[in-house]
Parts: C-alpha cells; sequence; structure tokens
C-alpha cells in the first residue's frame, strides 16, 4: 500500500488502486503522444503563416 500527502489528507491506496492509476497514466500517455508528435510537425508551420510582414 502507498500513502499519498494531499494537503493535510492522507490517502491509502491498495495494490489494485495503485494498478488502476498506473494503467490510467499509461494510457494518457499513449494518448498525448501522437498529439503532441502532430503539434511538434505543424507548430512552425503555423507560426510561419502567423508572421506579419
Amino acid at each position: 500500500m502507498r500513502f499519498f500527502d494531499i494537503g493535510n489528507v492522507w490517502i491509502l491506496l491498495s495494490k489494485k488502486e495503485q494498478r488502476q492509476l498506473k494503467e490510467r497514466r499509461n494510457e494518457d500517455l499513449r494518448i498525448a503522444e501522437p498529439i503532441r508528435q502532430i503539434t511538434k510537425s505543424f507548430y512552425p508551420r503555423l507560426l510561419s503563416q502567423c508572421v506579419v510582414p
């Protein structure tokens, strides 16, 4: 079990809860990585279109 200090409140997470939390974080990373790659490739083009002479 793991304790998390959130302000003055301690939360005790069971092994199952820890695993579920880790799975959600991993899923978020799997979703965020392609978005980051797309943004990284389009951002320079977007900037060049917005440049005012």
